[in-house]
């Protein structure tokens, strides 16, 4: 039976990991853990193995019991050479033995000490469901509310370690979306845009039709810039290193600076929100995103009208650059 996600964990962490287990489950996410899912008399390193290759993200409760575990890091080795997603969620405050920083280096972490609490780990399921979502798109990105009668478990703290600041959670909230990416390049599942000399990434959703004004009515204004070159509704995808984002943009006819002439929609993240119109920078129209809704970065964009008549659609922050060529409905 193939499952959502392998759960790594040391034997001492049991109570963490049964408990992130159950508000996975509860979401509707498939686990596996052990002992829980090994049949009586069945061979633990092959239900291990076959456990790992059958699921699609490793969840590790990271701990210094599981940084010193051998088990740990061979589960470690067959999850990467599977091509899993791997998740550490740390629950003590150490730093990986070089053995695992080595599968470890470049994922993000989600911190949750002295113990988790019921929102760190909803932001985890948030986490662990956006990702299978951005694999398979037939799973819903909406994630199930977790129940808050669920238990959480009582967790020694490591020598020396004091409570994190409740504002580390918050700026952990705002990293999801970067851990994603980070992620999702890691496995290569993805396909590659082709490069284009322009970087871009941004979110999209629906337009609206309230706080745009339309071309013909767009109040007259010596500042206005003539944007009937890309204004249209325009579709098309958009990458960042290996993971891609479906757009779609409207852009009206006539841009004044400091006010709305276009709406993004990005259903994958998801994301949407306006436009505000700042300048012409190279040839391109720059744009600032405002009231803005969903998993959104901060950044400019930029969009420039290309001479296949597609529009190049260029994004520049926190998530790093993407770029895309759209087309006209």
């Amino acid at each position: 039976m193939t499952h959502d996600v392998f759960i790594s964990h040391s034997s001492k962490d049991k109570p963490v990991a049964d408990a992130v287990c159950a508000h996975l489950e509860a979401a509707g996410v498939r686990c596996w853990i052990a002992p829980r899912d090994i049949a009586p008399g069945e061979d633990w390193p092959t239900a291990i193995t076959m456990a790992i290759t059958q699921s699609r993200i490793m969840l590790l409760i990271f701990s210094a019991s599981s940084n010193s575990s051998e088990d740990v890091s061979r589960e470690l080795f067959l999850a990467s050479n599977s091509k899993l997603i791997i998740i550490p969620f740390k629950i003590e405050d150490i730093e990986p033995e070089p053995g695992k920083q080595y599968y470890l280096a470049s994922t993000h972490w989600l911190d949750a000490m002295n113990p988790p609490t019921n929102e760190q780990i909803k932001l985890l399921v948030g986490q662990v469901r956006s990702i299978l979502s951005a694999i398979n798109p037939d799973i819903p990105v909406q994630v199930v509310p977790v129940r808050e009668e669920l238990p959480l478990p009582m967790v020694r703290s490591a020598p020396g370690h004091s409570r994190r600041n409740f504002y580390l959670y918050l700026i952990a909230a705002a990293l999801v979306v970067l851990g994603i990416f980070m992620a999702l390049l890691n496995t290569g599942r993805l396909n590659r845009l082709a490069a284009t000399p322009v970087p871009t990434l941004a979110p999209t959703l629906a337009p609206s039709e309230t706080s745009m004004p339309s071309g013909p009515t767009a109040p007259a204004n010596p500042n206005a810039v003539d944007a009937s070159q890309i204004a249209g509704v325009w579709t098309g995808s958009a990458a960042n290193g290996s993971f891609q984002i479906q757009i779609t943009i409207t852009v009206v006819s006539t841009c004044i600076p400091g006010q709305v002439c276009a709406h993004f929609d990005n259903p994958t993240l998801p994301c949407s929100g306006d436009f505000a119109f700042i300048k012409m920078t190279n040839g391109m129209y720059e744009f600032q995103a405002e009231k803005k809704q969903g998993t959104c970065g901060i950044g400019k964009d930029f969009l420039q009208g290309q001479p296949d008549g597609s529009l190049l659609y260029l994004s520049q922050g926190d998530f790093g650059e993407t770029r895309g060529l759209l087309h006209r409905q």
